[in-house]
């Protein structure tokens, strides 16, 4: 026959179960929507296709040359471009939805690279973006 367990026990055991879940259920929610699409360079610029980025939330583009992707985002006020290299301890971001999240120290930054929670106090390197019927083009 088992023993009983305390209350403290029983306590520390459900909420450490629980902690796990929400640990995981988070880790899912930032990979489900991970795309990274391919790309193009045109000239001195990259050029994606706009049929690659319309159905998804976001996009990464990983680069030759450089150290972590650009994060690709739209929302109403057209196309965001973001170096995804927190600025605290230049450690490469998670992106989680419309949130880029640091796993170094905890800074989060939204898609437009402005500053949500620091320890990072300066905002992330962001690239000029234009576009036409079909590409969007990251400068």
């Amino acid at each position: 026959m088992a023993e009983p367990i305390t209350r403290k026990q029983f306590i520390s055991k459900c909420g450490s179960a629980c902690l796990g879940l929400a640990g995981f259920s988070l880790l899912m929610q930032g990979c489900k929507t991970m795309a990274y699409v391919p790309y193009q360079l045109d000239g001195k610029r990259i050029s994606v296709k706009k049929s690659d980025v319309l159905a998804k939330e976001y996009v990464l583009i990983r680069v030759d040359g450089l150290n972590a992707p650009i994060y690709l985002s739209h929302g109403a006020e057209g196309y965001h471009a973001a170096f995804m290299v927190c600025t605290h301890k230049q450690c490469e971001l998670t992106p989680y939805g419309k949130v880029l999240h640091c796993p170094c120290h905890g800074s989060e930054f939204d898609s437009k690279g402005a500053v949500l929670n620091g320890p990072a106090d300066q905002p992330l390197t962001m690239f000029k973006v234009s576009e036409d019927e079909d590409s969007i083009y990251i400068q």
